[in-house]
C-alpha cells in the first residue's frame, strides 16, 4: 500500500472513533449544528485520483472532495444523526471499483458502546465482540486500543500507534495490506502478530475490568476461545459469529500459532467464577473505552509486552489460573482514632490483646487482663468500646469474667453473641468459654480444654471453635492434651453443647509424624500432649477448620461435622541461605545487616486465616515463631554456645562470632543429623514473614513466602528503630531472636481484591499485602503508629502510642460505622485499641521540573562594557534572568504541583548574592504549597568566575562552598532529606509514602582558588555511586518508586556526545556504567539539565532501562519547563513541555519566544564561529560562512524533537561529501537526529520501558 494512503487511513480510523466516542476540535460542530465536518490532509501530499467514501448503516454514501489539490486535502460533510456502523473505503487513483478489485481498504467500524447508546450493531451483539472486531481490524503490533480522550488529535495518535506509524513506522518492513478477499497476507501476519495483539488485548480487558451488572455470558466469545485452544475454528457449528471470524481472518493454518494464546485466554476466563462476572467486566471495560472517565491516560499502560507479563499461566495440575493484573490497586492504612484505657498507665499495666467487632451495635470487644488504676484492681475482663464515631472511640462498659477463671485470652462476636475464652488457675486445668449478649448480659458458659487460647465463630454462626493449647506446667510434671473444642450453638448459646477434636488417635504415629517433619519433642510427651493448638481458621462453607500448631511447626485439619482431626501437615523450613530469604541475625553488630546465612527457619505460625479462590482453599499464616521455655525444659540456645560440625560448617569460628551468627537463637532439639553430638544444621524460630499455603488432597503446598521483605521495609522506613523490642526503643535488639516478629493477622476483601494485614508484635505496625493472586502477593503499605522517640523515663517524649499489635480484625465497608472498610488493632504493651481506615492508596504525583535558570542578581551590575562583552560571548538570557525566573515561578504556581525539581545551575556563576535571591524566588513556590528540591550545577559551587560588573571591569564577588550550598538551600531538600551522602551534596527525600527522590550531585566543583573557571564536566565518585545504588535498592526493597535528578546528562543525547569535543563535558563521566548501575538498581527515570537541550533519551541494559529526561534551560530558547504526572500504582509517567511566553521585561513589543530564538541564534553563531576555528581548524571566513548552519543544528537540538527539512539534509550531505567539512557534517547530522523517544510530550511505562509520543 502507498504509505501516504496508509497514513491517511490512520487518520480516517481516528475520525471513525470520533463517531463512537465523540471528538472536538476547531472544525467540529456544536451540539446545535446539524452536520459533522471531517477534513484533513494526506500525510505526504496529494494522491492522484485517490478517493474516500463513507457509507452508513442506511446505505447513504458520502464521497470526500478530491485529494489531488496542492495539499492533498479531503473534506466530508456528514449529518449529525449518522448511524454506525460506518463503512470506510479508500480507493487508489485510476481504479474502477465496480470492475477492478483494487480497493486498498474496506472495513466496518461499530460504535464501541452501541448498547449503551441504544444502537444495535448488527451481527455484533455484545461489547466484547465489538471490541474484538475493532481491535482485529487494527491488525497491528502496537499498544491495544484505548480511547480515553475526546480530542481528535489524541484519537489520531492512538490509531497511528496501532498501525505502527510515526517513529516506529520504519521498523515495519511492509505495511499491512488488506486483500480484496479480506484475508491478511501470511507474512505480514507473522510480522505484525495482529492475532496476538487482539487476544492479549482481550486478556487485559477481562482481567482488569471491574464487575458490576448482571448479564448473560457471551457464549460466542467463549466458543471462539475454546476453538482456539482446541486448534480448530468450525464456525456456525458452534454458533461462532461469522462476522467475527471474517474480521479476524483466522483459518486452519493459523491455529497452531494461536493455540498458546487461546490456552491462556480460556484459563483466565475460567478464573471468573460466574458468567455474570465476565459480562459485567466486559461492560465496564467498554464503558471505560467510551470515555466515561475522561481523565484516563492513552494506552492505560497496556501493550503486548505488558499483557504478556500479567500473571501465571494455567496451573499444570488443573487448577484455575488466577485473575491477574500487572498493577494491583494498592491500599493504605490511616489512623482514625485510638482508645486508651489509661493514657497515664505504666505500659505493664494495660494489656489489650484480642479485638472483635459487632456491626449491629457498632462496638468492639477487647480482652484486657491488666491493672486499671483508674477503675478497679487486677481483673479479667473484656472492654466494650463504642466505635460509632471511629475518630473518637469511647468506653462503654466491661464484661467481668474474673469469677470464671484466671485470665481472659480471646473473644469473638457474631449474631449478637459474645464468646470469651478463659483459662483456669492452674492453666493446666480445663478452661471455660462464656457467652454474653452484646450489652454484657450473661447467657451461659461451657467447659473446654486446658488453656483455651483462641475462640472464633464459624462463618455460618452455628458453631464456636476453641483452640485449647494445653501447655505443661513449669517442671513438666503435668502436660495436658492439646485439643479443639467445637461448641454447637445452632439452637442458641443458652443450649450450647461441646464436642472435642483431640489428637489421641495419633499417639501411635509419633515416629512417623516426626519423620514427616512435625516437631514432637516435649519430655516424655505423647503426641496428643505435645501438640499445642494456637489459632484457628475456617473455610467459607464452615465444614473444615485449620489449626496452627505453633511449637510443632505444623497445621492440623479438622472435619467439623465429625469433630475429627483429619490431617497433621508439617510446614517444613525456610532456607535463609537463599537470596531474598536473608535475615539480620545479630544484635551486637551495631548495624542493619540483612544477609543470607546457613540457617533454616521454622515457620511456626501464630495467626492463620483462610480464603477461597476459584474453588481452592488458601491459608495465610503469620510466621512468628515460639520456643518452649520452662523450668524443666528449655530449647533455646545461641549459636555461639553450640558445637558445630566442622564438615557442615568449615567456617564455624567465623559464623559463631557475635557480629555474625553467634547471638542468633536456635533450637537445641534439632540439627544433629548424624547423632554424633555436634550440630550439622541450625534451626531458628519463626520465618520473619507471612506465607500463603494451598490446601491439597495430600497436605499443604507453600505457594508464597514474603522472604526478607518485612525486615527490608522496616530497615528502609525506621532505620533508627530497626528490630526494636516491644516495650522500649532499642535499635537492633530483636535481630538475634525473631526480628520484627509477625504475629497478628487479618484478611479482607475490598473491591474484589483480597488483602492481608500483618501486625509486627515487637517492631510494631501493620503491613498490608495484596494477596488476590496467592502465588504472587504484592506489598502495598506499612504503617506504624508507635512513637519512635518515646522514653518511659522522659515525659517530654510524649505518649508511647501503639506498642505490640496482638490482635487484628478487618471490618468490611458493609459493616463499618462509616461505610468504609476499616481495621481494628489491639496493642498488648500499650493497652491501646486503634481503628484504621483502609483506603485506596493515591499513588499519583504531579510535579514540575525546570533547570539551568542561571539566575543573576542585577544588583551585581548590568551596565557597562564588561557586562556587554560577557553577553556577547554567551548564549543565555542573563540580563533577563530575573524576569524569566518571575514568570517561571508564576507559571509553576498556577499548575499547583506537589513538588518541583530544579536540576542545577541555579545561578549564573555561583555568586552568593545570586544564590540568596534565587532561594527567595523558589520560596514563593513553596509558599503556594509545593516543596522544591534542588541540586547544584557546575556553575553553582566554588566558582572562581563569580563576578559583578562595573563599567569596563569584572569584579570578583563572594562565591559559596558546598557547605554553604546545603545551608542556603536547607529548605529545598537538605533539611527534608532522610539520607545524605557523606561524600557529596547528594540526598534522598520522601515526598509521600510511596515515592523517593534521589538528588544526585554530579559536579566536580573544586576549592582551588587558582582555578580559572568551574569544571564543566561531571562525575560520581565510586563512593557516591555506591551510595546512590544502595539507596535505590533499599527504597525498591521497601516498595517505593524511585526517581532521580542531577545536573549532568546521564547518557548521550546524540550519537557520539561523550567523545564529541563540545558535548563530552555535558554527559557524566563513564556514563554507560553509571546508567547501567542506576537502571539495574531500579531507577528508571532521571531528570537532568546542563546542555540546555529539551531532549529525552532511553538507555537500555540487558536487564533494565533508564530514561534521561533532559530539560532545556529557562534562559535559552525555547525556554522550556516540564510538568510530569507519575502514577505509582500503574507505574507510568506522562511528561509535558511548557514554554515561557511572556516576561515582565522591555522587549520593544516583541513576542518573547521570537526574542529568545533570535538571541540564541545570534549567540550561537558567535560561539560557532569561534569553535569552528579552534576545534576544526577552519579559517575565519569559512567559519563565518558555516556558523549559521551550525547554530541552526544546535538550536534544533535545544528545542527537541528535531526534524530536518529536505534543505537541511541536503546541506548535511554536502558537508559530508567534502573531506574538509565531513567531520562537521557528521556532527550536524547527529544534532539533527532525534534519539527515541519524543522530547516534548511522552508517555512512559516504567514497567516495560515502552513509550508513546503524545505530541501528535
Amino acid at each position: 500500500m502507498d504509505k501516504r494512503l496508509f497514513r491517511l487511513l490512520a487518520v480516517l480510523l481516528a475520525l471513525a472513533l470520533c463517531f463512537s466516542v465523540g471528538c472536538s476540535d476547531d472544525d467540529s460542530l456544536t451540539p446545535e449544528q446539524k452536520e459533522w465536518l471531517l477534513k484533513g490532509n494526506a500525510v505526504d501530499g496529494p494522491i492522484e485520483g485517490a478517493k474516500i467514501t463513507i457509507t452508513d448503516s442506511r446505505g447513504n454514501e458520502w464521497t470526500a472532495s478530491s485529494l489531488t489539490d496542492a495539499a492533498g486535502a479531503y473534506r466530508i460533510t456528514l449529518p449529525e444523526d449518522i448511524k454506525g456502523p460506518l463503512r470506510i473505503r479508500l480507493y487508489d487513483g485510476g481504479c474502477d471499483n465496480s470492475t477492478n478489485p483494487c480497493t486498498l481498504f474496506e472495513g466496518e467500524y461499530y460504535a464501541l458502546v452501541s448498547q449503551f447508546r441504544g444502537e444495535a450493531a448488527s451481527g455484533h451483539p455484545t461489547p466484547l465482540t465489538t471490541l474484538i472486531y475493532f481491535v482485529a481490524l487494527a491488525r497491528a503490533g502496537g499498544d491495544p486500543l484505548a480511547v480515553t480522550n475526546t480530542d481528535v488529535n489524541a484519537a489520531t495518535s492512538i490509531v497511528e500507534s496501532l498501525f505502527g506509524l510515526g517513529l516506529e513506522f520504519e521498523s515495519i518492513a511492509t505495511p499491512p495490506t488488506v486483500q480484496t478477499n479480506q484475508k491478511i497476507d501470511q507474512d505480514i501476519l507473522d510480522e505484525m502478530t495482529a492475532h496476538r495483539t487482539a487476544i492479549d488485548f482481550l486478556l487485559y480487558v477481562v482481567e482488569n475490568a471491574a464487575a458490576g451488572t448482571d448479564a448473560d455470558i457471551d457464549e460466542v466469545l467463549l466458543t471462539f476461545a475454546l476453538d482456539i485452544m482446541d486448534g480448530t475454528v468450525d464456525g456456525a457449528a458452534d454458533g461462532l459469529d461469522q462476522d467475527l471470524l471474517s474480521a479476524l481472518n483466522f483459518d486452519d493454518s493459523y491455529m497452531g500459532m494461536l493455540s498458546e494464546f487461546g490456552q491462556r485466554f480460556v484459563s483466565r476466563l475460567n478464573a471468573l467464577d460466574d458468567p455474570a462476572a465476565l459480562e459485567a467486566a466486559l461492560q465496564a471495560a467498554a464503558a471505560k473505552l467510551a470515555n466515561e472517565d475522561a481523565d484516563g491516560a492513552i494506552g492505560e499502560g497496556m501493550g503486548a509486552a505488558a499483557v504478556a507479563n500479567l500473571g501465571a499461566e494455567a496451573d499444570t495440575s488443573g487448577a484455575k489460573a488466577r485473575l491477574a493484573t500487572s498493577s494491583p490497586v494498592a491500599v493504605q492504612l490511616a489512623v482514625l482514632g485510638t482508645y486508651d484505657p489509661d493514657p497515664n498507665a505504666d505500659i505493664s499495666e494495660a494489656y489489650a490483646e484480642i479485638v472483635a467487632y459487632d456491626p449491629a451495635t457498632q462496638q468492639v470487644y477487647v480482652t484486657n487482663a491488666g491493672e486499671m488504676p483508674d477503675r478497679k484492681d487486677d481483673y479479667v475482663k473484656v472492654d466494650i468500646i463504642d466505635v460509632s464515631d471511629p475518630t473518637a472511640p469511647a468506653y462503654v462498659d466491661s464484661i467481668d469474667v474474673s469469677g470464671m477463671g484466671a485470665g481472659v485470652n480471646s473473644c469473638a462476636v457474631k449474631n449478637g453473641v459474645v464468646a470469651i475464652a478463659i483459662e483456669s488457675d492452674p492453666k493446666q486445668n480445663p478452661g471455660v468459654v462464656a457467652f454474653y449478649q452484646t450489652d454484657g448480659t450473661y447467657i451461659n458458659h461451657v467447659t473446654v480444654g486446658a488453656l483455651p487460647d483462641m475462640v472464633t465463630f464459624t462463618p455460618d454462626g452455628a458453631k464456636v471453635l476453641v483452640a485449647n493449647e494445653g501447655e505443661p506446667n513449669g517442671d513438666y510434671t503435668t502436660d495436658p492434651e492439646g485439643s479443639v473444642s467445637i461448641i454447637d450453638i445452632s439452637g442458641g448459646a443458652a443450649s450450647a453443647s461441646v464436642s472435642t477434636a483431640g489428637f489421641a488417635g495419633f499417639n501411635g504415629d509419633k515416629e512417623a509424624l516426626i519423620a514427616s517433619g512435625v516437631r514432637i519433642f516435649g519430655p516424655n510427651a505423647a503426641v496428643a500432649q505435645d501438640l499445642e493448638p494456637e489459632y484457628i481458621a475456617v473455610n467459607a462453607d464452615s465444614t473444615t477448620a485449620y489449626v496452627t500448631l505453633q511449637e510443632n511447626n505444623a497445621i492440623a485439619e479438622i472435619d467439623l461435622a465429625t469433630a475429627t482431626v483429619t490431617g497433621i501437615f508439617p510446614l517444613g523450613y525456610k532456607d535463609h541461605s537463599l537470596e531474598g530469604n536473608g535475615l539480620d541475625a545479630s544484635n551486637k553488630d551495631d548495624a542493619i545487616n540483612i544477609a543470607t546465612w546457613p540457617v533454616l527457619g521454622m515457620y511456626m505460625p501464630d495467626s492463620i486465616a483462610a480464603y477461597n479462590l476459584g474453588g481452592e482453599i488458601f491459608l495465610v499464616t503469620a510466621n512468628e515463631g515460639d520456643a518452649r521455655e520452662y523450668d524443666a525444659f528449655e530449647e533455646e540456645e545461641s549459636i555461639e554456645d553450640l558445637d558445630l560440625d566442622e564438615t557442615a560448617f568449615p567456617n564455624a569460628s567465623t559464623l559463631q562470632e557475635k557480629e555474625n551468627l553467634g547471638k542468633l537463637s536456635v533450637t537445641n532439639t534439632m540439627g544433629d543429623a548424624d547423632n554424633d553430638g555436634d550440630y550439622d544444621e541450625l534451626y531458628s524460630f519463626g520465618a520473619r514473614s507471612f506465607s500463603v499455603w494451598k490446601v491439597g488432597a495430600s497436605g499443604l503446598e507453600l505457594v508464597f513466602d514474603s522472604g526478607d521483605k518485612m525486615e527490608q521495609v522496616v530497615a528502609a522506613m525506621f532505620p533508627e528503630a530497626f528490630n526494636t523490642t516491644d516495650d522500649e526503643i532499642k535499635f537492633d535488639n530483636r535481630s538475634d531472636n525473631k526480628g520484627p516478629e509477625p504475629e497478628a493477622l487479618a484478611i479482607g476483601e475490598i473491591d474484589g481484591r483480597v488483602y492481608a494485614f500483618v501486625g509486627l508484635e515487637r517492631m510494631g505496625g501493620i503491613m498490608t499485602f495484596d494477596i488476590t493472586i496467592p502465588e504472587n502477593p504484592v506489598y502495598c503499605h506499612y504503617i506504624n503508629n508507635r512513637n519512635m522517640t518515646w522514653d518511659e523515663d522522659d515525659e517530654t517524649t510524649g505518649p508511647a502510642l501503639d506498642m505490640a499489635p496482638e490482635g487484628l480484625i478487618f471490618i468490611p465497608a458493609s459493616d463499618s460505622p462509616n461505610g468504609k472498610p476499616m481495621l481494628a488493632c489491639a496493642n498488648e504493651m500499650s493497652g491501646t485499641t486503634t481503628l484504621y481506615s483502609v483506603d485506596s492508596a493515591s499513588r499519583k504525583a504531579e510535579f514540575a521540573v525546570f533547570t539551568d535558570p542561571h539566575y543573576y542578581d542585577s544588583s551585581l551590575g548590568t551596565e557597562g562594557a564588561a557586562f556587554e562583552a560577557y553577553l556577547l560571548q554567551d548564549r543565555k538570557l542573563i540580563a533577563e534572568s530575573e524576569a524569566i525566573m518571575d514568570s517561571t515561578v508564576r507559571m509553576i504556581r498556577a499548575e499547583n504541583p506537589d513538588f518541583v525539581l530544579v536540576c542545577g545551575d541555579l545561578t549564573k556563576d555561583g555568586a552568593l548574592a545570586s544564590h540568596q535571591e534565587f532561594a527567595e524566588g523558589i520560596a514563593k513556590i513553596e509558599a503556594a504549597g509545593a516543596q522544591v528540591y534542588v541540586v547544584p550545577g557546575n556553575h553553582d559551587v566554588n566558582n572562581p568566575q563569580a563576578y559583578g560588573y562595573e563599567g569596563d571591569n569584572e569584579v570578583a564577588v563572594d562565591n559559596i562552598s558546598a557547605e554553604d550550598f546545603a545551608t542556603i538551600y536547607a529548605d529545598f531538600g537538605y533539611s527534608e532529606a532522610i539520607a545524605r551522602d557523606p561524600n557529596s551534596l547528594s540526598y534522598v527525600v520522601q515526598p509521600n509514602d510511596w515515592l523517593r527522590i534521589i538528588g544526585m550531585d554530579s559536579c566536580k566543583y573544586s576549592a582551588e582558588d587558582n582555578a580559572e573557571h568551574a569544571e564543566t564536566s561531571g562525575a560520581f565518585s565510586a563512593e557516591t555511586l555506591a551510595w546512590i545504588k544502595a539507596q535505590t535498592g533499599e527504597a525498591m526493597d521497601a516498595g517505593f518508586t524511585v526517581i532521580g535528578f542531577q545536573h549532568h546528562n546521564l547518557v548521550e543525547h546524540y550519537t557520539g556526545q561523550s567523545v564529541d569535543a563540545i558535548g563530552a563535558d555535558y554527559v557524566i563521566d563513564d556514563y554507560e556504567n553509571v546508567a547501567e548501575t542506576l537502571a539495574d538498581a531500579g531507577m528508571h527515570v532521571v531528570f537532568t539539565g546542563h546542555y540546555h537541550a529539551n531532549d529525552i533519551t532511553k538507555f537500555a541494559t540487558e536487564a533494565s532501562f533508564v530514561y534521561d529526561v533532559e530539560t532545556g534551560s529557562t534562559v535559552t530558547s525555547p525556554c522550556p519547563w516540564r510538568t510530569v504526572s507519575l502514577d505509582g500504582s500503574e507505574q507510568t509517567m506522562e511528561i509535558a513541555t511548557h514554554l515561557i511566553e511572556w516576561i515582565d521585561y522591555d522587549l520593544d513589543g516583541e513576542y518573547f519566544q521570537d526574542y529568545a530564538a533570535e538571541y540564541l541564534e545570534d549567540g550561537l553563531e558567535v560561539v560557532a564561529t569561534v569553535l569552528l576555528q579552534s576545534l576544526f581548524g577552519v579559517d575565519a571566513a569559512t567559519a563565518q560562512a558555516l556558523a549559521p548552519d551550525v547554530a541552526a543544528a544546535y538550536a534544533a537540538h535545544y528545542a527537541g524533537d528535531e526534524t530536518p527539512t529536505a534543505e537541511v539534509l541536503a546541506k548535511i550531505n554536502a558537508y559530508l561529501a567534502d573531506e574538509n567539512t565531513a567531520t562537521l557534517g557528521q556532527m550536524m547530522g547527529t544534532l539533527w537526529t532525534d534519539l527515541n523517544p519524543s522530547d516534548g510530550a511522552v508517555f512512559i511505562d516504567l514497567v516495560t520501558g515502552e513509550s508513546v509520543d503524545l505530541s501528535k
